[in-house]
C-alpha cells in the first residue's frame, strides 16, 4: 500500500465571496484504488453525511457554511472542500499539475508558469502542494485535456478542491479569451478515424449520459460492446477518472464484473473504438425496435413520414442513411462499400414495417395501419426521393456525397479495402464511411508494412547486388513516372 498523501488544510477566510456564495459545494476525501501493484490514491466527492457526492448530481450537493462546518467538526473524516463547475454560468477551472513548490512558494515549469502569469482569475495552491488552480469566467463550451503539458480546463461536469492557499488575484467580471492556451482544433487526415478530431457531443454530462443512456444499455452485454461503452465514455470526458469510474458502476450491475476490470482497460485508452454518439445510436435504436415490437410506432397519413420512420428504423447508421438509389437502382452499404439489395427486398421490409404500426382513426383511436398496396407504393416512390442520387457524368462511383465531401480527399485516389479507405498518393488510411460512393471493396486489408516478396525477389534476379539501381526502381514505382521509366 501507498502512503496516503498529506493535504494541505482548507484556509475558509481567502476563499472568494463569489465562489462562496454559490450553493456548489462538496467535501472530498482520499481513497485508495487500483490493483495490486498499481495502486493509486483517488479524491472522492462526498456529501455532508460522508456518502459519495458526484459532480453531475445537484442533490449530492451543499452550501458552503455546511461544507466548512462538517470540515471543521470531522477534519480526520474528510480531506477536504470541493466546488463544482456546471453549465449555469461561465465560471471555469484551470489545474496546472506538477508546476510548483509551495515550501519555496516559486514554480518549477516556465510553461505552466506563463498560463498562470498570463491568466486572470483567483489562483490558489492545490491540496498536494505541487500544483495551481485557477478559478476564472470562459464561454469555453468543451473541457481541454493535455496531460502532457499537465494543463486542464474544465468549463463543467467537474468539481475542484479548493484550499484557499491564495497566490494572487480574483474571480474576474468578464470571459477570459483562452485561445492563447488551447490550441485550434483543425482536421488533419491521418487515416486514423479519432486522430481526425471528432468532437464530444455537446449537451451530455456525466449525469445525463448515466441517467438518459446507460440505464438503457445492457451491462451483461457482449465484450466488444461493453469495450464501446468504455471508448466512448473516453472520448466524451477526455479520459476523466470520474467518467471511468461511472462505466464501473454501470459495469457492476453484470453478472461476469470485475472490480478492476474498467480501470485496467482504462488505462489502454488512447485513440480509435466509439464515441457517445455510438452509443446515442444504439439506444435510439433499440428504442425504436422496441417500440415497434409494442405496435406503438404511430404513422400519420403522410408518404413522407413514413418513408422517414421506415429508414430510422431500419437502415439508419450514425453517419446517416445506408440506403441509397441510384440508375434505377437501390444500393446498400455492406460496411466497405455499396452494393445493390433488390428493391422487392425492401418493398417486402417495408410491408411488415408497415404492418406493426398504428395509426389514429376517427374519434382520435389507434388502429392497425393495415399497409395496401397502394400506401406502400407511395411510401416506396418517398423513399427513392430520399435517398436519391441523381445519374449523370459527375455522380460516376467512387465519388462523395455532397453532404460528406467538406475536407475529404479527392475521391478518384481512394481505394476501398476491408480496414478503411486507402489513398493511393498519400499512402494513408482514412476510415470507412457511408458518404462515400463506390461499389468495390478489395477483399484484404491495407499494412502499411507489408513487404513485396516477389517484387524483391524480380530486382535482386536483375542488379543482383546493385542496391543503388533497386533503389532507384522502387522509388520509380512508387510514382507515375515509373511508366516511363520502365518504357
Amino acid at each position: 500500500m501507498t502512503d496516503k498523501p498529506i493535504c494541505l488544510p482548507v484556509q475558509f477566510a481567502t476563499i472568494p465571496l463569489e465562489l462562496k456564495r454559490i450553493p456548489r459545494w462538496v467535501l472530498w476525501r482520499l481513497v485508495e484504488v487500483g490493483d495490486e501493484g498499481n495502486k493509486r490514491w483517488s479524491k472522492l466527492p462526498t456529501q455532508v453525511s460522508g456518502q459519495p457526492a458526484s459532480s453531475t448530481n445537484p442533490a449530492t450537493w451543499t452550501d458552503f457554511p455546511s461544507a466548512q462546518h462538517a470540515y471543521e467538526e470531522d477534519p480526520e473524516k474528510f480531506a477536504g472542500i470541493g466546488f463544482v463547475f456546471t453549465s449555469e454560468d461561465n465560471l471555469i477551472g484551470v489545474d496546472l499539475d506538477d508546476c510548483f513548490d509551495h515550501v519555496t512558494a516559486r514554480f518549477t515549469n516556465d510553461a505552466l508558469q506563463h498560463i498562470s502569469d498570463e491568466l486572470l482569475g483567483y489562483h490558489e495552491v492545490s491540496p498536494s502542494g505541487t500544483g495551481i488552480k485557477i478559478f476564472t469566467r470562459s464561454d469555453l463550451a468543451h473541457a481541454h485535456v493535455d496531460h502532457s503539458q499537465g494543463l486542464e480546463i474544465y468549463p463543467q461536469g467537474r468539481f475542484f478542491t479548493v484550499t484557499g492557499h491564495y497566490l494572487g488575484g480574483g474571480i474576474p467580471a468578464e470571459a477570459q479569451d483562452l485561445s492563447a492556451f488551447i490550441p485550434e482544433r483543425a482536421l488533419h487526415v491521418t487515416g486514423d478515424a479519432f486522430a481526425d478530431y471528432v468532437p464530444p457531443v455537446e449537451g451530455y454530462d456525466l449525469h445525463r449520459v448515466e441517467t438518459e443512456l446507460l440505464t438503457k444499455l445492457d451491462p451483461d452485454c457482449g465484450y466488444t460492446d461493453w469495450l464501446s461503452v468504455g471508448f466512448a465514455l473516453f472520448h466524451q470526458f477526455g479520459g476523466d477518472v470520474e467518467a471511468c469510474e461511472l462505466w464501473d458502476r454501470w459495469s457492476a450491475q453484470s453478472g461476469k464484473y470485475s472490480s478492476n476490470g474498467c480501470e485496467s482497460k482504462w488505462r489502454t485508452f488512447k485513440s480509435g473504438g466509439a464515441t457517445l454518439r455510438s452509443i446515442i445510436f444504439k439506444v435510439n435504436q433499440k428504442e425504436r425496435a422496441d417500440s415497434l415490437a409494442r405496435g406503438e410506432i404511430i404513422l400519420d397519413s403522410g408518404a413522407m413520414n413514413h418513408a422517414r420512420t421506415f429508414l430510422d428504423a431500419l437502415y439508419s447508421a450514425e453517419e446517416g442513411y445506408r440506403l441509397v438509389h441510384y440508375a434505377e437502382d437501390f444500393f446498400i452499404h455492406a460496411g466497405t462499400h455499396y452494393e445493390i439489395i433488390e428493391e422487392a427486398t425492401i418493398r417486402s421490409r417495408l410491408y411488415a414495417f408497415l404492418d406493426k404500426c398504428k395509426k389514429p382513426a376517427k374519434g382520435g383511436a389507434l388502429v392497425p395501419f393495415n399497409p395496401s398496396p397502394a400506401s406502400v407504393s407511395a411510401s416506396m416512390d418517398a423513399i427513392k426521393s430520399i435517398v436519391h442520387l441523381p445519374n449523370h457524368a459527375n455522380t460516376k462511383p467512387p465519388i462523395w456525397f455532397e453532404e460528406y465531401q467538406a475536407n475529404k480527399p479527392d475521391a478518384s485516389k481512394l481505394i476501398s479495402v476491408k480496414n478503411g479507405l486507402f489513398h493511393l498518393e498519400d499512402k494513408i488510411l482514412l476510415p470507412h464511411s457511408l458518404g462515400f460512393f463506390t461499389q468495390h471493396s478489395l477483399p484484404f486489408e491495407y499494412d502499411h508494412s507489408a513487404t513485396c516478396p516477389q517484387w524483391d525477389a524480380f530486382l535482386q534476379s536483375i542488379w543482383d547486388d546493385d542496391q543503388e539501381s533497386i533503389d532507384a526502381l522502387t522509388s520509380c514505382r512508387e510514382t507515375r513516372d515509373s511508366r516511363s521509366f520502365l518504357t
